[in-house]
């Protein structure tokens, strides 16, 4: 942050942005106001070709279409018009557009294999925008469709691909714009660096900045467990260990730190062989680790209903794949037990989501609930309702939508009408409709967005006492103390 006033005067007068930017009524006008961290932003990006690291993408597409709205409300360059080129996905190009147009009254076209190439042809003089995607550029451009001086900037997306892109590497060989500039989540150095040198990027810029203040503002609940979990967990986990011994002395290669996934992948190994007592085995392994998975996120409620789900599928007459194991399963004398177990306290529910509950009691609507997880995710909806609590579900990743499509999904929160609001991670325009921000489930990429929220609503994590989450938690909050 610069200090001197005159020196920040200079910035202002330098690119003109009161005037030729932010002000100018043309048809690439701003949608907001640039800060004066995001004006400094733009000094660096346009002092040399350079790469834009990041992880939050609402800051990085304000950064981005302040970055586009200098270059096309720049004087005639060259003797052509300014003209930007956007290189993405193919899978992704109406979201990228969605979002730039989200902060830039600017028109687009969008490029790609499905577009005839005639038509291709004759939008490279009409707009002054193409967001396209490498390949399709690549053969325009052999095609005679524009010359090398055609673009005034170059955004790539998915910088990293440069290292090796062969249709990126041609690109930047033959093309001759004023500047590049790439764009990545990657933390690779080594990837990095090739691909910096692939696309002559010269610097690395991480556009996300410092944010020890707003990680003051995190608050945590460690949550212990009641005890009649703890005797659950406990069988549970000799049950599991007593398992992996066996398929450890069977010749296959697991200990008692092996994950369900390993245990998944033994599991298709043998489906093709006529080792079905093995397969029993290992299906019920499963069952024992989803049991456990269900009791230390969810609860006895949910468990109930697993266990009863199980009962209708051996019921079901046309369950033939798998049957003989859950009988198996079902009928174990220790699983029966434990069975009985919980059915002595069914409403006994998560200490998570009793918090949940109180914390809706204190702040009553406009609650944003947030998981990663999708089975806790449909927990929590139907939990919720069960308790008479009005909820909504984006059950699609909310970065898949566009922002129309988004306010659509939330327009009976933003009206008050619905209470919760759950979504699989954190987004700009939902916190900024809460009141306040529950974390069910955190990982990495929720911890981080949730540090970078500019919204005044309090954000309490969730975290289950004497367990792996816990360790998480603190691993995530350590790494964000030592962030300069």
């Amino acid at each position: 942050m610069l200090k001197d006033n005159s020196a920040v005067c200079k910035i202002l007068d330098r690119f003109s942005l009161s005037s030729s930017v932010i002000n100018k009524e043309n048809s690439h006008k701003l949608k907001f106001t640039p800060s004066l961290d995001e004006q400094i932003s733009l000094e660096r990006i346009l002092k040399n070709n350079c790469l834009l690291q990041y992880r939050i993408e609402e800051k990085l597409f304000r950064i981005l279409s302040l970055l586009i709205s200098y270059f096309i409300s720049r004087e005639k360059s060259r003797d052509s018009i300014p003209r930007v080129l956007i290189l993405t996905k193919r899978q992704i190009q109406d979201i990228f557009k969605s979002c730039i147009q989200d902060n830039l009254d600017q028109v687009f076209t969008i490029h790609n294999g499905q577009i005839l190439p005639q038509a291709r042809k004759t939008d490279y003089n009409r707009f002054s925008i193409i967001l396209s995607t490498p390949k399709t550029v690549k053969n325009d451009y052999k095609q005679n469709f524009f010359d090398k001086t055609h673009f005034s900037l170059i955004i790539i997306d998915y910088a990293e691909m440069g290292a090796s892109s062969s249709s990126l590497r041609y690109i930047i060989q033959n093309l001759d714009p004023i500047q590049v500039v790439g764009l990545t989540r990657e933390r690779n150095v080594i990837k990095l660096e090739q691909a910096c040198h692939n696309l002559e990027l010269l610097d690395i810029i991480n556009i996300d900045g410092s944010s020890r203040r707003e990680r003051a503002n995190i608050q945590h609940y460690s949550l212990p467990l009641p005890k009649e979990y703890y005797f659950v967990l406990d069988i549970l986990n000799h049950m599991k260990r007593n398992r992996l011994k066996e398929l450890e002395g069977l010749g296959f290669g697991v200990t008692v730190r092996s994950t369900s996934q390993d245990i998944v992948a033994i599991h298709n190994s043998l489906l093709n062989e006529e080792r079905k007592e093995l397969l029993v085995k290992t299906a019920n392994l499963q069952r024992i680790m989803n049991i456990q998975r269900v009791l230390i996120s969810q609860g006895f409620p949910a468990l109930l209903r697993y266990f009863e789900d199980l009962r209708v599928r051996l019921k079901d007459k046309t369950y033939i794949i798998g049957r003989k194991a859950l009988v198996e399963f079902l009928r174990n004398p220790i699983i029966r037990k434990l069975q009985e177990y919980i059915e002595l306290f069914p409403n006994l529910d998560h200490p998570k989501f009793n918090q949940v509950l109180k914390l809706i009691e204190d702040y009553h609507d406009s609650i944003s609930l947030i998981t990663n997880i999708r089975k806790n995710a449909e927990f929590l909806e139907s939990r919720l309702r069960d308790k008479g609590v009005s909820t909504t579900h984006i059950k699609q990743p909310v970065s898949s939508l566009t922002r129309l499509q988004l306010e659509k999904e939330l327009f009976g929160f933003s009206g008050k009408k619905i209470h919760v609001c759950i979504t699989n991670t954190v987004n700009d325009v939902v916190a900024n409709l809460a009141s306040i921000i529950i974390v069910y489930d955190v990982n990495a990429d929720i911890f981080e967005k949730l540090n970078h929220l500019s919204v005044p609503a309090p954000r309490i994590v969730l975290i289950t006492k004497q367990t792996s989450e816990e360790a998480r938690f603190f691993h995530l909050k350590n790494l964000g103390n030592g962030i300069n």
